[in-house]
């Protein structure tokens, strides 16, 4: 679901997870909740992985696109 749904609206849909998720760590680290900080900022981690390879799909597609020309 992480891929397919940023294929559908894009890379702003992992950046803005992202944001929320560190967001929220800041957060939860601010009340003390070291632990749950660190999972959301593991969360974070995977949405940058997630985006990092939805920029490779597409860089590879717009490659492939050119070959055809």
């Amino acid at each position: 679901p992480i891929m397919e749904i940023a294929r559908m609206v894009g890379l702003p849909y992992h950046t803005g997870q992202i944001q929320k998720k560190v967001q929220e760590a800041t957060s939860m680290a601010a009340r003390g909740d070291k632990d749950a900080a660190k999972a959301e900022l593991l969360g974070a981690i995977n949405y940058a992985a997630a985006a990092w390879l939805l920029l490779t799909e597409q860089q590879a597609a717009e490659e492939h696109e050119g070959d055809s020309l």
